[in-house]
């Protein structure tokens, strides 16, 4: 069955031996994987790797064709039936090679598998019962796709009652930005500031139960999709205790791409060499913070953009249908301007926002 459609919308369904045992997982090492033979190398147009594997009572025999075809055949020997179909990891979308090779989990098996209980919808932490760590469905300007990690934004002290008991939490943050998003709107709902305290108190105080629940979480959702995005920080900051626990989200889930922003010159780099993921720096040296009026964003981008600098202005300020979900500008770039929202500032009443349109279309 030939796949019709370009090569570029076939990108990268590469069934080597250490991605399917990955896949497999260290759990069920009793089912073998062999290699047949491979038509081809890495250089040719045409490329056939076969694979021999046993998953759950069933026998395939995995075929990729580089660029133009894709075959995967099988025999489901319990149904005795065969299986035959192309497969496209360009999707978000179920395809027969997930569906018929790999056995999907239910979200509290693997959350049992890397240790984690679950009690309906909320997980059973340290602190009592939680909602998940990571928020799906990301919001109007995020897409979506995106998830997002948040915590207490702000230096102040928050007052919560989480699961019977008082607690005193301070924010995640290293300054109280004038104008702060993340102390508008729902941010400031009881049931909102109860679950971004929680997750500040096990990510300072619970780290590794903190870090196997993110894992969980995502390798779940990795089962049905081939990508997912994270945004780390939504609400608060990247505390310098949580850096290990981002650093091994990031190295060990390479098709999660990650990005976060940072006032701490500290953690700057972290994530250098990792292509995967990114730290945008919100404090910009000789101007200040990366957000502003149309102005400042005007200026500050002429000046970077001098000085040889990686920098863009997001989009979302200009175009209310533009969103986070495959952009990935945040993901790529040393420096991203914003167009201050969420105040009472009117950018499309500001005498440079003409000015400030056309910069962004034509950068």
């Amino acid at each position: 069955m030939k796949n019709k459609e370009s090569k570029e919308n076939v990108p990268h369904f590469v069934p080597h031996i250490d991605e399917l045992k990955r896949k497999v997982g260290a759990d069920h090492s009793q089912y073998w994987i062999k290699p047949i033979f491979c038509l081809g190398d890495a250089s040719t147009f045409f490329r056939v790797e076969v694979y021999a594997t046993t998953f759950w009572g069933s026998f395939f025999i995995i075929c990729f064709g580089n660029g133009f075809i894709t075959l995967l055949f099988g025999l489901d020997i319990k149904r005795k039936m065969p299986i035959m179909g192309n497969v496209n990891r360009n999707t978000r979308t179920e395809t027969n090679w997930r569906k018929r090779i790999m056995k999907k989990l239910t979200k509290k098996e693997m959350y049992l598998n890397y240790g984690i209980v679950m009690n309906g919808d909320k997980l059973v932490s340290p602190i009592g019962e939680v909602t998940e760590m990571l928020q799906e469905g990301g919001n109007t300007k995020l897409g979506k796709t995106v998830y997002t990690w948040s915590v207490l934004p702000g230096t102040g002290i928050y007052h919560v009652t989480i699961n019977g008991i008082d607690y005193d939490v301070k924010g995640t943050c290293r300054c109280d930005c004038e104008g702060c998003y993340a102390k508008t709107g729902h941010y400031n709902h009881e049931s909102v500031i109860i679950a971004l305290a929680a997750r500040t108190i096990l990510i300072r105080q619970y780290s590794d139960w903190t870090l196997r629940a993110i894992k969980a979480q995502l390798a779940y959702r990795l089962q049905t999709v081939p990508r997912l995005e994270l945004r780390i920080s939504a609400a608060g900051e990247m505390e310098d205790s949580a850096a290990p626990l981002w650093l091994n989200v990031v190295e060990n889930f390479p098709t999660v791409t990650t990005w976060t922003y940072t006032k701490n010159a500290k953690l700057e780099c972290l994530f250098d060499g990792k292509k995967n993921a990114n730290v945008v720096k919100s404090i910009i040296p000789g101007h200040g913070f990366n957000f502003g009026h149309c102005g400042y964003i005007i200026d500050t981008y002429k000046a970077l953009k001098a000085a040889g600098k990686s920098v863009y202005i997001c989009r979302c300020g200009i175009d209310k249908n533009q969103h986070c979900e495959r952009c990935g500008v945040c993901a790529t770039y040393e420096y991203v301007l914003f167009l201050e929202h969420s105040t009472s500032y009117r950018a499309e009443k500001d005498p440079r926002y003409a000015e400030l349109v056309e910069l962004i279309n034509n950068q």
